[in-house]
This record gives structure tokens, C-alpha cells and sequence, in this order.
């Protein structure tokens, strides 16, 4: 993961943006009134949520930055990699989730 983080910082910190940024979201009540972002994404007590933040100057930008670090052939190969201890949850990835909207 590190590899691929820093294919991502570097390409996002060249076109002007800062991060991407992780963050380990730690198990906390939400109220009744709304949902933790842990029961949102149907998160099990045994498993841990990671949040990944990036910030572009605008929507082209992040469009362009995402297809930027998709078209990197040492990005793909580690991703591939990566992905696969992803597969019991569909679009877990917060690659995949940039990768669709950009797309």
C-alpha cells in the first residue's frame, strides 16, 4: 500500500491537490438521530474502516488526476495486487470508488 500511496500523492501534489491522507475511523456511538459512517457502510464490529481524504483545486482536476494515476503501469500492478484482499466486499476500495467517479 505504501507504493501505492505514493504514486497517488506524488501525481495528486504535481496537478495541484494535497493528500491523499488515511485515517483510521475509531468505533463510536452514533445517535438515533443519525447513523455512525461505520453502520452506513455496514462495517462488522471485528473489522476496521479506513478513510481516505484527498483534496483537488477543482472536479476537472480530480477527474484528471484519477486518470493520471490509473494510467501509471507500476500503479496498476500494485493495485491488482491490492484489490484482491478486497474481493469479499464489492467497491470497498476507495480506488475504485475515484476510478467510478471520474469515469
Amino acid at each position: 500500500m505504501r507504493a501505492v500511496y505514493e504514486i497517488a500523492r506524488t501525481t495528486t501534489h504535481e496537478r495541484g491537490g494535497s493528500g491523499p491522507w488515511s485515517y483510521l475511523l475509531e468505533p463510536k456511538r452514533g445517535r438515533k438521530s443519525s447513523p455512525s459512517v461505520r453502520t452506513l457502510f455496514n462495517v462488522r464490529p471485528d473489522e476496521d474502516l479506513w478513510a481516505e481524504v484527498a483534496f483537488y483545486p477543482n472536479r476537472s482536476n480530480l477527474r484528471g488526476t484519477i486518470h493520471k494515476i490509473w494510467k501509471r503501469p507500476e500503479f496498476r500492478a500494485v493495485v491488482v495486487e491490492v484489490e484482491s484482499l478486497n474481493a469479499t466486499r464489492k467497491g470497498s476500495s476507495s480506488v475504485d470508488i475515484g476510478r467510478l467517479k471520474a469515469g
